[in-house]
């Protein structure tokens, strides 16, 4: 995969969530069907995937941007295995207006 350590990467921007395809296919929509989870899961590992591509070490920075409206859902009902990933690298933080999005669905 690709590496772009220190400041060969400091803006990533993320123009759709990752979720997997299922139509067209029987084995992934037969899996998302007996395991509602297993979408999140694997929409977790791939964003998480890309987000690690500007964030290679602990002292790396990187600022990404998700256009997918779905990222405010996606952050609130994730699974957690992809807040753990969030949680250890100490670089990602919701934005206020992200935030207040977050508040605004639970009314």
């Amino acid at each position: 995969g690709l590496s772009f350590d220190d400041a060969q990467c400091r803006f990533i921007i993320i123009p759709k969530l990752p979720f997997p395809v299922t139509h067209g296919n029987p084995v992934m929509a037969a899996r998302v069907s007996s395991d509602p989870e297993y979408r999140n899961i694997l929409t977790s590992i791939a964003l998480d995937q890309s987000i690690g591509r500007g964030n290679r070490s602990a002292l790396d920075w990187c600022t990404i941007v998700v256009l997918d409206a779905h990222i405010t859902w996606f952050l609130k009902h994730v699974s957690q295995h992809f807040r753990s990933a969030v949680d250890k690298t100490g670089n990602i933080r919701l934005s206020t207006l992200e935030l207040g999005a977050l508040e605004s669905e639970d009314e």
